[in-house]
């Protein structure tokens, strides 16, 4: 009896071990479930992290793209602006180098100006001429301040200073021009200086066409070295344009000019009988000379 009793406590001691035996797994498994359910979240987390990152990333990049976009366009507007405004300055600049002198920056017309309908702000000069001792009928020109300033400036300087008075027309060719203005009478004199050649050969801008009776200044082979020596066209002679610094019109006195140019000359195209320039006339016309830049 004892020992059956003994043996049911035994039985009952091994039938509780297998029961805590059998339990043992499904705790382990419960607890490997919540370990792989624990590693899905962090990788999920982990791969959200990841996604706003890449999003934050190509946010990043979007905005930078748009503000380096932005940064160019700016940096086109500002260039464009600047080489518009550069143009536009270069534009005025070439436009107001031989700006037209208007009525009222100068004073009242002269009667030459009147007679012959010259501009006012257009100095009119007359040239008083004889040959030999034959009294020829004046040339009166229009200069042009306009196309060859300097260039007027300096030949009213020389003629109201006298310059001219009693000098000749030391070379003259029919169907060309006549030339003079030279202190010496030979051709290579003048009044110890230079002016800048106003003409586009050496350029500057001047639009006056060698015409018949336009009046332009001569020169050695050197652009600049046009002092005081000039020459009236007696017919047009075009293939000078852009070589010499023309500088105004014959407005009257026709008749004067072709009896010097058709005048009896000889060697080197020299005169036979003295072509005098008498006296020239200066009428301002509210032209306002500046002063005479001179090159030594």
């Amino acid at each position: 009896m004892k020992y059956t009793k003994q043996m049911s406590i035994v039985f009952l001691v091994v039938l509780l071990a297998m029961s805590l035996v059998a339990c043992a797994p499904a705790e382990n498994e419960t607890a490997t479930t919540t370990v792989a359910s624990t590693t899905q979240d962090s990788e999920a987390l982990a791969s959200e992290t990841a996604a706003a990152e890449t999003t934050l990333q190509e946010t990043s990049t979007s905005e930078e793209t748009s503000e380096t976009t932005a940064a160019q366009t700016t940096t086109a507007e500002v260039t464009t602006t600047g080489e518009t405004a550069s143009e536009t300055t270069a534009v005025a600049d070439s436009t107001t180098v031989n700006e037209p002198v208007t009525a009222a920056e100068v004073g009242e017309s002269s009667k030459l100006a009147e007679m012959y309908d010259v501009p006012n702000g257009q100095p009119v000069v007359s040239i008083a001429t004889k040959i030999g001792e034959d009294a020829l009928g004046d040339m009166v020109l229009a200069l042009d301040p306009n196309s060859a300033p300097n260039t007027v400036a300096n030949f009213i300087a020389l003629a109201e200073d006298g310059y001219y008075d009693g000098l000749i027309f030391h070379r003259i060719i029919k169907d060309f021009m006549i030339q003079g203005g030279d202190p010496t009478g030979t051709g290579r004199g003048g009044p110890g200086y230079g002016i800048y050649g106003e003409f586009s050969g050496n350029g500057f801008e001047n639009d006056i066409s060698h015409e018949r009776g336009v009046i332009s200044m001569a020169r050695s082979q050197h652009p600049n070295s046009a002092g005081s020596q000039f020459f009236i066209c007696h017919q047009a002679a075009t293939f000078l344009d852009g070589q010499y610094a023309a500088f105004g019109k014959l407005v009257g006195g026709e008749d004067a000019l072709d009896a010097l140019a058709t005048t009896e000359t000889g060697a080197a195209d020299r005169p036979t009988s003295d072509c005098v320039i008498v006296k020239i006339t200066v009428e301002l016309n509210g032209y306002q000379p500046p002063a005479v830049e001179k090159l030594q």
